[in-house]
């Protein structure tokens, strides 16, 4: 979902905000996360067991693959938005060369 958002040119504010946001949505699950297993241990295994646990880690591992998958695609449309930069001045540059050369 999020590569399609930043394959997707031009690349909109609307999309840079979801991106961001769903950053902290995924921050926000992995902190609750760790809280969560931090209560585990210190109720010991008298409310939950430890296949309760297990899934509780799997899920604090599964979140921070894909926390760490968005600052991946993060960086690669900060990346994009860079060169789309760099390639928008070179062409006002040449355009702006061109209407001289070709006015005389």
């Amino acid at each position: 979902m999020i590569s399609s958002l930043i394959l997707d040119l031009p690349i909109s504010s609307s999309k840079i905000n979801l991106i961001f946001s769903s950053l902290n949505f995924l921050s926000f699950l992995t902190k609750l996360i760790k809280v969560s297993l931090s209560s585990i241990s210190s109720f010991g295994n008298s409310n939950l067991d430890n296949n309760s646990e297990d899934v509780l880690t799997r899920h604090l591992l599964k979140l921070s693959e894909i926390e760490n998958q968005f600052q991946e695609l993060t960086n690669k449309f900060e990346e994009i938005n860079f060169k789309l930069d760099k390639l928008s001045t070179r062409v006002s540059k040449i355009q702006a060369d061109n209407q001289i050369r070709f006015q005389d």
